[in-house]
């Protein structure tokens, strides 16, 4: 069964929630003078930007070259 749509999903929460952490997060501990909640929103935000990136690379890997021989 293909999912697609799951896929897609996961990638567009995993990027936005990363960018969410990094803009507004980031910027409301800063403000709040919370150093190490700071970098670990930070940190956690490439993480998400990261895994969605991974995520949406594996699919069009899987779909360009895999899911054909598959079937």
């Amino acid at each position: 069964m293909h999912q697609d749509g799951v896929i897609y999903l996961s990638i567009f929460l995993f990027i936005f929630s990363g960018i969410f952490a990094l803009f507004f997060d980031s910027g409301i501990y800063k403000r709040d003078q919370l150093k190490t909640e700071q970098k670990l929103v930070r940190v956690l935000g490439w993480i998400h930007i990261a895994i969605g990136g991974t995520i949406l690379v594996g699919n069009w890997c899987y779909n360009a070259w895999f899911y054909y021989f598959l079937i």
